[in-house]
């Protein structure tokens, strides 16, 4: 891009969300583990480690000068559709890594 031209349009955060996304499930299973695990109901650990992951990346879509011509419902129904699909495809992405990691160290695909 060049420098005398001003953009128009803000670029969408999605890096600084992917990241926030992954820093506050991985601290928020870290250190709450011990008082979801209490709950004993396998939704309901599910549902506070997906809850707070999508809140904290909405909150930094939601803060960031992306979409502002949207107002409203529209807007924040949006950032909630990509704040889940950001959590989604972390969470099908982080699973295939550690499946593959599995199989690895673990010598699934070995064939005798």
């Amino acid at each position: 891009m060049d420098d005398d031209k001003q953009k128009t349009e803000a670029e969408p955060p999605y890096g600084s969300a992917i990241v926030a996304c992954i820093a506050s499930w991985l601290f928020v299973h870290l250190v709450a583990y011990p008082f979801v695990e209490r709950l004993g109901v396998w939704w309901a650990e599910l549902l506070i480690y997906a809850l707070i992951s999508i809140s904290v990346t909405f909150v930094i879509l939601y803060r960031s000068c992306w979409h502002r011509e949207l107002v409203g419902a529209v807007r924040t129904l949006s950032l909630v559709a990509m704040s889940s699909l950001i959590f989604v495809c972390f969470l099908v992405l982080g699973g295939g890594f550690l499946l593959v990691l599995f199989a690895v160290f673990h010598g699934i695909t070995r064939w005798y």
